[in-house]
């Protein structure tokens, strides 16, 4: 069985910016699903119980595989959006997971 392969991004909220959010947002989810991406879910983090650097956001989106993440994210239309995501996040994290 081959196992699920997920997009985890975490981010800081820019406060002076985060009108751009929703723009910013809806287009690169459609990148997203338009390059295999399924959306499993996004969160706004409430609280922290531990640790440091916690982030404001969370979102899982599940890919086929790796390749189809990095396809995405090495595409023209997602670097295009790039200016904006800069000034939408003080700090925006990607990371590549495996479901066990």
């Amino acid at each position: 069985m081959t196992k699920k392969t997920f997009l985890l991004a975490t981010g800081k909220i820019n406060p002076e910016n985060k009108h751009l959010l929703p723009e910013y947002s809806a287009k690169t989810s459609e990148l997203m699903i338009k390059g295999g991406g399924k959306m499993v879910s996004v969160f706004m983090v409430k609280e922290a119980i531990f640790g440091e650097n916690i982030p404001q956001t969370l979102a899982v989106l599940e890919f086929p595989d790796v390749e189809s993440i990095r396809k995405v994210v090495d595409s023209e239309e997602y670097k295009a959006g790039i200016s904006t995501r800069e000034k939408c996040f003080t700090e925006l994290n990607y990371f590549v997971g495996e479901q066990q």
